[in-house]
């Protein structure tokens, strides 16, 4: 009787110290490893001129501060549509994968990033760290901030202002929280 009562008791707390693990992370939904995947909810601005309207991307977290403490994540895949300058279409593909997020606690943080436009004789590549913020009610990732230009020309401007939005998700699909 006792080691079938013994045999239980175990069980239940091996059950219960797993679903305290998966609570106890920096990211609700998404452990050291997972990915997470941000689908955008605003259009991409970048400069007065160029928007996008989709912008995804994906990647694993790669850091994990503890409960509610935020994290890293390493952001490996990118991909841009309905992206236009001055109305006409253009191509915007990411540059200087992996990209990294970094988030603490209280929702802020930054994230590096890089693009290049390419319009008809004209490619402009840019980079920069631009400042982030997470609701984490609502499971939205805010970003701007200045990125500037490493290669290409006219008409590009030495620098531009990115804006834009994503709603990120875990591993079961449910938003992201810290």
């Amino acid at each position: 009787m006792f080691k079938k009562v013994g045999g239980l008791l175990g069980a239940a707390l091996i059950s219960l110290s797993a679903l305290g693990s998966a609570e106890a992370t920096g990211f609700t939904g998404a452990p050291v490893g997972s990915t997470v995947t941000a689908v955008n909810t605003t259009a991409l601005s970048s400069g007065s001129f160029a928007q996008c309207t989709g912008h995804t991307w994906n990647g694993p977290v790669t850091v994990d501060n503890g409960p509610g403490a935020g994290g890293s994540i390493a952001i490996q895949a990118s991909v841009f549509s309905g992206c236009t300058y001055l109305g006409s279409p253009m191509v915007v593909a990411p540059v200087g994968l992996p990209w990294t997020l970094t988030l603490n606690g209280s929702g802020g943080g930054t994230l590096t990033y890089g693009y290049q436009r390419a319009f008809p004789g004209v490619s402009c590549n840019f980079v920069g760290t631009v400042g982030a913020t997470f609701n984490n009610a609502t499971g939205i990732l805010a970003v701007s901030g200045s990125v500037t230009r490493v290669s290409g020309g006219f008409p590009c401007a030495a620098s531009e202002t990115v804006s834009v939005s994503w709603r990120l998700r875990g591993v079961t699909g449910a938003n992201l929280a810290l």
